[in-house]
């Protein structure tokens, strides 16, 4: 999956302020853009965007299995 920096800079900063337990969707980044006023995501951007925080969060876990 390729993206832009913006979005791999955004999927770090939502990862950082996202419930661990709670499973970050495209509804969600959908959500947070409406919530913060900002035009929406389209919905392949909004899902590129949730995977891509999923494997930030991945990845901060397995660092931390170490």
């Amino acid at each position: 999956m390729t993206l832009t920096p913006p979005i791999d800079l955004s999927a770090i900063f939502l990862n950082s302020a996202s419930e661990a337990t709670t499973p970050v969707t495209s509804d969600s980044m959908s959500n947070l853009c409406a919530f913060m006023g900002l035009p929406a995501l389209p919905a392949d951007h909004a899902l590129q965007l949730a995977e891509k925080v999923d494997a930030v969060r991945a990845a901060f876990e397995a660092a931390g299995d170490d």
